[in-house]
């Protein structure tokens, strides 16, 4: 595994290296060891960044629809790209839908886990939700490739609710149907 941090900056959690050895060895290997746990990983196939997904709960938002929802929404990624699926302890989880998924391709179930990676090999698309709070919006697409060939299927399973709602604009705005 490689690992990448994030920032060129010789910080950790808004303290300079300086600051903590200062402060103790022990302050600053607890440091190291939190900026680890959210370093960039790079994929070992080309080098570029694993992609990450979060599960985000926007308590100020003026909706449940608005409130829960994965960042991005709506993931359009090279086939063999891997995405890192985070924060899926407690109440959130990464469940693929599975009258929208695509045939012949294992589905997804994450859970009670801080992190995961994920590498999509076939061309398409691929809805998830998280299976607590999809009833209120909480659904992502990745679209794998430049073509996407079990769109019209997955289409034709869109559910109902608030997953639907969101899932139909995410598809909109993967068609260039919307200015998002």
């Amino acid at each position: 595994m490689i690992v990448r941090l994030a920032s060129p900056k010789i910080a950790i959690r808004g303290r300079s290296v300086l600051s903590l050895l200062k402060a103790g060895p022990l302050c600053l290997a607890i440091a190291l060891s939190l900026s680890a746990s959210r370093a960039t990983l790079a994929d070992p196939a080309d080098g570029s960044p694993v992609i990450e997904v979060d599960q985000v709960i926007d308590v100020r938002a003026a909706s449940a629809f608005d409130m829960f929802r994965f960042k991005p929404g709506l993931l359009r990624v090279p086939v063999g790209k891997r995405i890192r699926f985070l924060n899926m302890r407690g109440q959130h989880t990464v469940v693929s839908l599975r009258k929208m998924w695509p045939k012949d391709v294992p589905t997804i179930h994450l859970d009670n886990m801080s992190d995961s990676i994920i590498r999509f090999n076939k061309p398409g698309v691929y809805p998830l939700t998280c299976k607590v709070h999809g009833r209120h919006g909480m659904v992502m697409l990745v679209a794998v490739g430049d073509t996407f060939p079990n769109l019209e299927e997955a289409k034709a399973g869109i559910p109902g609710g608030m997953a639907g709602k969101r899932m139909r604009m995410l598809i909109d705005e993967l068609e260039g149907k919307t200015s998002q």
